[in-house]
C-alpha cells in the first residue's frame, strides 16, 4: 500500500465527512481489520455514524485501535464472554493491518502517523503536498491550545479508562503521563449510553481539582467528552457549597490571621482527627439516647426508645423518620394519646435541631483537649493548646455569649462536612430530609489532600467502586497534608478491591526536560521521549540584567513561537504581579498576563504566575525565576516542588536568576543535562607559555 496515496485519500474522506456531519472533527483515528471474508475500515470518533463507518471511541470495537498493534489478532467476543447474548455486539474478528492517528486543522488533516507491522510513519500535509517526516516523535508537537487527545491515548491509558466499572481505580502517574486525562476519559466512558452496563449520568459525577487554575484548564475538556454537566470544583469551593446547603444559620470563611494558624491547620489534616470526630459523634449519640429516654418517661415511650437505639440508620435520618412517624400517628389519634404524640413529635423535632448544629459542634470538638490528646498521640500538649486557642479566637469573632460567630476557616469545612456525613449518611440540605450521594467521584492531585479531605470526598459517593483517584507523590507540594501513600490509602480508607496502577511514561515534556526531572529525583532516565532542546540555566549579576535577559528570551520566542504559551514562574505569589508589571513596561507591545486562580488564560501568549498555581497545568515554554537553594532547597519538599515546576514545560525550559542554582541540579550540570552559563562571575584570564613570548 502506498502510504502517501493512502493519506491523501484519507484526507479527502475526512473533508467530506466534516461536511456531511457538520463537524470540525468527525473522527480522529482509523484502523483496518482483515477478516476471513474481506478488509474492514473503521474510523474512531466521538459519535457513531454507521453510514460513514465511524464508531464511538467507547465502543468495544475501538479496542482494535487502542489495545492492539498491527499484526495482532482482534476478536470482539474476547471482551463479551460474560455478556448475555442480547447484550452482545456483533461478532467480528481478524488481523489488525494498520492504524492511523491524525491531527487536523480547519477541517483538513495536518499530520498523520501510520503504524504498520513493519514500521511507524509520520506524514505531514502542507499546501496539498504530502511528505514523510523522519522524526516520528515530532507528532502532535504543533497542536495549539488544549487538544482533543483521544487519538493519542496509549494502550496503558485506554486499559485504565475501560477498567472494570465495579472496582475503584487508583493511579500513581509521573508528571505528564496522562493520569488526569485517564480519569476524565474514564468518566466519559462510564456515561456511554450504548454500554451494556447502566450508564452514569454526568450530573451525578463529582470532579475535584487541586486549584482554580487547574479547574479552569480542565473545564475546557468536559464538553468534547460529553460530561459538561458534571460537577467540577476545587475541594474548598465544593465543601463550602455543601456546608451552606446543609447548615441552618450563617457561615462565613475568615481569612484574618490568628496566632497558631499554621499549627492548627496541620493538626486538622492529621489522620487521627478522623477517629476523634467519630468518637465525638458516638458520644453525642449516647448522650442523645439518655436525654430522649429521660424526656419520654412521662409518655409511655419505650417503643420509641427501642426504635431510636436499635435502628441502623444514620442518627439524624433516624430522628427525622421518628419525627415524621410521631406526626402521622398524632394526626390519626385522639384525646390523651394525641396530646402525648404531640409532645413526642416536639421532642424529636428538638432532637434534630440539637444534632444538626454543625458549626457549634465544631468548636466543641476542637476544644476538647482530652479527646484530641487521646487520638493525636504524636501531637504535643503545647500544640493541642495552640489549636484550642486558635479555634476559640477564630469562632469567637463576632460571637454572642451563647453562640460562636459565623466564621470558620477553610480547613474547618472538611471537618463540618464529615460531621454532616456521619450523621446523615451523605450530603444533605437544610431540612436534612434529602440525602444526596454521587454516582462517581474523581480526585485529582490526591497526594496533596489530607486524610480528612479524602474521607469526606469518599463519603460523598454511593459506592467505593465509583471512585477514580489519581496523583503523583513526587509532586506533593502541600507538606502539611497527611498523605499516607497509595497502598495505605486503599487500606485505611476502606476501598476494598482497589489496586494501585502506575503510568510511568511521560508524554508531555521532551526527553531533555524529563532527563533533568529524573536527575532531580535521582531516578533513572527514561529511554523514551520526544527530541528537544536541552534546558538552560543562566546566572546574572543583577536584577536589571535578569529582566533584560528574560525580555530578550521573550522577544525571541515571540518571533519563533507566536502560537505557543510561555509561562514565567515565580516561587511565591507575592512576586508574580510586580514582575508582570515590570515586564509589561519593558515589552509595551506584548500582552503580559497574570495567572491566578480562575483568571488563568490558556491561549498563546505570556503568563506570569507562581508555583502553587501551576499544579497539573502545562505550557509550551517555561521560564523559572530564581531557581536558587533558598527557593528550592535540597531536601524532600524542595525536590518535590522543583520537580513539579520543571515538568510543566512541554518544549523549552529556561531558568534565570542572580544566585547560584539549587544543588538539586548539581548532577544535571555536571553531566551536561543542562546548558549552564554563569554570567555573574568574571572568568579569570589565563596565558599559555607561548603567550609569554614577544609577538
Amino acid at each position: 500500500m502506498d502510504l502517501l496515496d493512502f493519506t491523501q485519500k484519507l484526507n479527502e474522506e475526512f473533508k467530506k465527512d466534516c461536511v456531511i456531519c457538520t463537524a470540525e472533527r468527525p473522527w480522529f483515528g482509523h484502523f483496518i481489520l482483515e477478516t476471513d471474508e474481506c478488509r474492514l475500515s473503521y474510523k474512531i470518533g466521538d459519535k457513531k455514524n454507521a453510514e460513514l463507518q465511524i464508531i464511538d471511541w467507547r465502543n468495544p470495537l475501538s479496542k482494535g485501535f487502542y489495545n492492539m498493534v498491527p499484526g495482532d489478532y482482534f476478536d470482539m467476543d474476547e471482551w463479551q464472554v460474560e455478556k448475555q447474548r442480547k447484550e452482545r455486539y456483533h461478532s467480528i474478528s481478524g488481523e489488525v493491518l494498520q492504524q492511523t492517528k491524525i491531527v487536523d486543522r480547519n477541517r483538513t488533516i495536518f499530520q498523520a502517523t501510520i503504524q504498520t507491522k513493519d514500521n511507524d510513519h509520520l506524514v505531514e500535509i502542507k499546501d496539498d503536498t504530502y511528505v514523510f517526516l523522519d522524526d516520528v516523535s515530532a507528532y502532535f508537537t504543533s497542536i495549539e491550545g488544549l487538544p482533543d487527545i483521544r487519538s493519542m491515548l496509549t494502550k496503558d491509558q485506554y486499559e485504565l479508562i475501560t477498567a472494570n466499572h465495579l472496582q475503584p481505580l487508583i493511579i500513581q502517574g509521573s508528571a505528564g503521563s496522562g493520569k488526569t486525562t485517564v480519569a476524565l476519559y474514564r468518566a466519559s466512558w462510564l456515561t456511554y449510553a450504548e454500554s451494556a452496563r447502566h450508564p452514569v449520568d454526568p450530573k451525578n459525577i463529582l470532579i475535584v481539582m487541586f486549584n482554580k487554575a487547574l479547574q479552569s484548564f480542565i473545564s475546557n475538556l468536559l464538553e468534547p467528552l460529553g460530561i459538561e454537566s458534571a460537577n467540577l470544583f476545587t475541594f474548598h469551593a465544593w465543601a463550602l457549597s455543601e456546608v451552606k446547603k446543609a447548615y441552618k444559620g450563617k457561615i462565613k470563611i475568615c481569612i484574618d490571621p490568628f496566632e497558631g494558624e499554621q499549627t492548627a491547620k496541620s493538626i486538622k489534616k492529621q489522620i487521627g482527627i478522623l477517629r476523634a470526630i467519630e468518637v465525638f459523634v458516638n458520644g453525642q449519640i449516647q448522650r442523645l439516647y439518655k436525654w430522649v429516654e429521660q424526656k419520654l418517661s412521662p409518655y409511655r415511650g419505650q417503643r420509641w426508645i427501642d426504635d431510636l437505639t436499635q435502628s441502623e440508620q444514620p442518627i439524624v435520618q433516624r430522628l427525622i423518620r421518628l419525627r415524621t412517624k410521631a406526626l402521622i400517628e398524632r394526626n390519626n389519634a385522639q384525646g390523651r394519646e394525641k396530646e402525648e404524640l404531640e409532645q413526642i413529635h416536639l421532642l424529636f423535632s428538638q432532637a434534630v435541631k440539637r444534632m444538626t448544629q454543625y458549626k457549634e459542634e465544631l468548636l466543641k470538638f476542637l476544644t476538647d483537649k482530652v479527646l484530641l490528646k487521646k487520638h493525636l498521640k504524636h501531637i504535643s500538649e503545647n500544640e493541642i493548646d495552640t489549636l484550642v486557642r486558635y479555634q476559640k479566637s477564630l469562632q469567637g469573632k463576632d460571637s454572642s455569649p451563647r453562640r460562636p460567630g459565623p466564621f470558620v476557616g477553610f480547613d474547618d469545612l472538611s471537618l463540618i462536612l464529615y460531621l454532616i456525613e456521619l450523621k446523615n449518611g451523605g450530603l444533605t440540605d437544610k431540612n436534612n430530609e434529602n440525602v444526596n450521594l454521587f454516582d462517581h467521584l474523581i480526585i485529582d492531585e490526591a497526594q496533596d489532600f489530607g486524610a480528612i479531605e479524602m474521607t469526606v470526598l469518599l463519603s460523598s459517593v454511593k459506592t467505593r467502586a465509583g471512585v477514580t483517584i489519581v496523583g503523583d507523590i513526587n509532586q506533593k507540594i502541600i507538606p502539611e497534608a497527611d498523605f499516607m501513600g497509595w497502598e495505605k490509602l486503599a487500606e485505611e480508607l476502606g476501598i476494598e478491591g482497589a489496586t494501585v496502577s502506575t503510568l510511568e511514561v511521560a508524554h508531555r515534556s521532551t526527553k531533555p526536560i524529563m532527563d533533568l526531572a529524573c536527575s532531580v529525583l535521582k531516578s533513572a532516565r527514561s529511554t523514551r521521549g520526544r527530541n528537544g532542546i536541552s534546558p538552560a540555566i543562566t546566572v546574572l549579576s543583577s536584577e536589571e540584567d535578569k529582566i533584560k535577559y528574560i525580555v530578550d528570551i521573550l522577544k525571541q520566542l515571540s518571533l519563533t513561537s507566536e502560537n505557543q504559551h510561555t509561562c514565567i514562574i515565580c516561587r511565591h505569589a507575592k512576586d508574580a504581579r510586580p514582575f508582570a508589571d515590570m515586564l509589561s513596561k519593558a515589552l509595551p507591545n506584548i500582552q503580559i498576563r497574570l495567572g491566578h486562580n480562575k483568571e488563568f488564560e490558556f491561549s498563546p501568549g505570556i503568563t506570569v504566575t507562581n508555583m502553587r498555581q501551576i499544579k497539573g497545568l502545562e505550557f509550551d515554554n517555561l521560564i523559572i525565576l530564581d531557581p536558587s537553594e533558598e527557593n528550592y532547597p535540597n531536601d524532600n519538599q524542595g525536590m518535590k516542588n522543583f520537580y513539579t515546576v520543571i515538568t510543566r514545560a512541554k518544549e523549552q525550559l529556561f531558568m534565570v536568576g542572580t544566585e547560584a542554582p539549587t544543588s538539586l541540579m548539581s548532577d544535571a550540570i555536571a553531566n551536561g543535562i543542562i546548558n549552564f552559563q554563569d554570567q555573574a562571575k568574571v572568568v579569570p584570564i589565563e596565558f599559555t607559555e607561548d603567550e609569554d613570548a614577544p609577538f
